[in-house]
């Protein structure tokens, strides 16, 4: 696991991150928001991912902290069944 991965499944597990899944994704040039799985600001020229919520709210994240809060959010669900 890399420290990237790491830090998005501690997010997850502690809260600090959503659980549920998205309703709608978009990807993206980046805007220089901060990234909600690793806090660093996704530049222009990186790939900006909004993952967007029934309730309205949207998480931004660069690919791979999106790639890695999705598995991160699917193992938990497997591990629930």
């Amino acid at each position: 696991m890399t420290g990237l991965e790491a830090t998005v499944r501690d997010k997850v597990r502690s809260g600090m991150l959503r659980q549920d899944r998205h309703q709608k994704v978009r990807f993206g040039h980046g805007s220089g928001r901060s990234c909600d799985g690793c806090d660093r600001p996704v530049r222009r020229a990186e790939t900006e991912v909004e993952a967007d919520f029934a309730d309205s709210q949207t998480l931004r994240f660069h690919g791979a902290c999106f790639d890695a809060w999705r598995a991160e959010t699917r193992a938990l669900v497997d591990a629930l069944r």
